[in-house]
């Protein structure tokens, strides 16, 4: 994968009760995930995860793998409107796609993986340097958004030997 290549991100059992959209409670830090043992909790009360995965799609016109904001807008609703609280994305979420989930009171789980999960990029030095600085890139810039819940790096790595 060439630098070139990456350049298509823009530089986000019992059930708790449902949460507010986080539109509304973005200044509580009650809302941001915690880790507890190998459960989470949120404003206390511990979380399960509700999921689906969204992508992978063709361009947009803003050139991000993602349909137009306004689609992802009526999704991220529709999904939270039948009980939805996380969506796993399989690219990094620009900030308006990750605003637009926080404002649907939605979590996101984003895939931070460099492109195509052959070993063989791990071999060259540059090609690692450029994996570290893509996931660090995007973790750094999406780690305070309230709608990260976690991230996924490197999804799928093919066992090495």
């Amino acid at each position: 994968m060439t630098l070139a290549h990456r350049s298509f991100i823009p530089l986000g059992s019992a059930a708790a009760p449902p949460l507010e959209p986080h539109a509304k409670i973005l200044s509580s830090p009650k809302t941001r995930p915690e880790v507890e043992g190998k459960f989470l909790r949120v404003n206390g009360q511990r979380f399960w995860i509700k999921g689906v995965t969204y992508g992978t799609f063709a361009m947009n016109s803003a050139g991000e793998p993602f349909p137009e904001i306004e689609q992802i807008r009526d999704d991220f609703s529709r999904m939270a409107s039948v009980g939805i609280n996380t969506v796993r994305l399989y690219t990094p979420p620009s900030n308006r796609i990750a605003d637009a989930a926080a404002e649907a009171g939605l979590y996101l789980v984003p895939d931070i993986c460099w492109g195509p999960r052959i070993c063989k990029q791990l071999e060259n030095d540059s090609q690692r340097q450029m994996i570290r600085d893509w996931t660090r890139e995007h973790a750094r810039r999406l780690a305070g958004h309230p709608a990260i819940l976690m991230f996924s790096i490197g999804n799928e790595i093919p066992q090495i030997g």
